[in-house]
This record gives structure tokens, C-alpha cells and sequence, in this order.
């Protein structure tokens, strides 16, 4: 029923929108009216940023079951953009430091994406230190080649 609905894309009766957003709504746990009002069309990041709306949370890309404040995050071309909860939590805690780890063959993360991320967080000079990046030559999960799992040890072992 869903995937003929969006062929008939206007040709549809509301009574069968209806009944698709309901069924929608009951898979999803997204609203009726959401749903109708995206034309049955919900990408991710609308279903990401809307499924617990209500209670201000946002779901996690990678992991679903992982939630954050959608109040202070925002999502820019499709992206959720963290600069300002970077910034806002290295700058009321001075002694925070963070890690980011880089794989060069990672499209989840694009190399360069975690750079250009943290340029735009516009930290005072005296909290850059604050963040430190580390390269390994594999994709997201960096721990799936034994070389940059054992590499990565090594690092973690030195930064904490």
C-alpha cells in the first residue's frame, strides 16, 4: 500500500492518506499529522529531530538509542551542527579536553569534516589546546583493522 501511495503521489484519496499515516504513525511512532503533512515522505533527519520533538531530544544517526538536546543543536544542510555545544561546554569548563579520531577512508565522517567543524567553533586562543585530532588509516570504525585498533591503543593509552 505505502510504495503504490507514492507513485499515486496527488492521485491519492485522503481516505487512503489517512490510513497510510496511521499505519505510519503506528510503525514509527511519529505523529499522523507529521506524517501527513510531509506527504508520507519522511527523510532521516526529519525523523531523527522528530520523533521525540515533544520532549526537546533529538535521536542519534549512528545510534538510535542514543538522544540529545534538540534545543541546543541544529541541524544545517542535513547535519546536525555541534559547534555551539563544543563551545559552550569547553568554554564553562576550561579543563575539558576532547579527542577526535580521523579515518582517512571514513564517508560517515568525511575526512576534513571534524577540522572544518571545530575552526567554526571559535574557542578563545587560550582553550585550542583543549582539542587534539589523531589520524589512522581506516573508515568510521577505526577499530575494525588491526593496525589502526593497535595504533589506536597506543594513543588512548597516552591521552588519558
Amino acid at each position: 500500500m505505502y510504495i503504490p501511495a507514492l507513485f499515486k503521489g496527488s492521485r491519492c484519496t485522503e481516505e487512503e492518506l489517512d490510513a497510510l499515516a496511521e499505519k505510519y504513525s503506528g510503525y514509527t511512532g511519529l505523529k499522523k499529522e507529521y506524517v501527513l503533512g510531509s506527504s508520507l515522505r519522511v527523510t532521516l533527519d526529519d525523523f531523527m529531530t522528530e520523533l521525540l520533538k515533544d520532549k526537546k531530544l533529538m535521536i542519534g544517526r549512528y545510534d538510535g538509542r542514543i538522544t540529545g538536546p534538540a534545543g541546543i543543536a541544529s541541524i544545517e544542510g542535513g547535519y546536525l551542527s555541534q559547534e555551539k555545544i563544543i563551545n559552550e561546554c569547553i568554554s564553562k569548563n576550561p579543563f575539558l579536553k576532547v579527542w577526535v579520531l580521523c579515518g582517512y577512508y571514513d564517508a560517515a565522517t568525511p575526512f576534513y569534516a571534524a577540522e572544518y567543524t571545530f575552526d567554526h567553533v571559535f574557542l578563545n586562543d587560550d582553550l585550542r589546546d583543549n582539542v587534539s585530532f589523531t589520524y589512522y588509516h581506516s573508515g568510521h570504525m577505526i577499530y575494525m583493522e588491526k593496525e589502526s585498533f593497535d595504533k589506536f591503543r597506543k594513543d588512548a593509552e597516552a591521552w588519558f
